[in-house]
């Protein structure tokens, strides 16, 4: 639904990560706009992770239906040169959602156009190791704020290893 936001709460022996990717297949095959923040893998090993569902990734960002936001690699210098990828020159907790604002101000909207926006966080268990969870959460609330009215029909889906996170972590993304 149209300014949702869905939490995929899993532990580590679940596949139910899939459910993420599925969802995204589903919106883009159906004339969405995919957008994932990437917290946790190399981009090639995400394009793997996505080809489970039957998601070419690769294809869509060239064909743009999708753009990612490579948080992960941006951090980690995993960095690659392909079209609506797009990199924070430094990640950084308390400059990360200004620079994210501006990529979707000024690169994503663009890409969009009519589309609705189904957002995914890549994880958010991936964040909260990466940013902390307190963090996390305080750029959560942040986004969920923001992307309402920049992006009020797009879609957030958030997956969640929940044995990766503590449990008031889980329940404040359940609630």
């Amino acid at each position: 639904m149209p300014n949702s936001i869905v939490s995929v709460i899993y532990d580590t022996y679940s596949s139910a990560w899939l459910i993420s990717f599925a969802l995204l297949k589903n919106e883009i095959d159906n004339r969405g706009f995919g957008i994932i923040s990437n917290y946790n893998l190399p981009l090639p090993n995400l394009f793997r992770a996505a080809e489970f569902v039957g998601l070419d990734l690769s294809a869509e960002l060239e064909r743009g239906n999708a753009a990612i936001i490579d948080v992960f690699g941006s951090k980690y210098g995993s960095r690659f040169n392909l079209k609506n990828v797009f990199y924070l020159n430094y990640v950084d907790p308390e400059t990360i959602n200004p620079k994210i604002d501006m990529i979707y101000e000024n690169r994503i909207k663009p890409l969009l156009g009519d589309r609705r926006a189904f957002r995914v966080v890549y994880t958010l268990d991936g964040a909260a190791l990466m940013l902390g969870e307190h963090m996390t959460l305080k750029l959560l609330n942040q986004t969920i704020v923001v992307k309402t009215k920049l992006m009020p029909n797009s879609v957030l889906v958030l997956p969640l290893n929940k044995d990766v996170v503590s449990q008031r972590f889980v329940a404040w993304v359940q609630a």
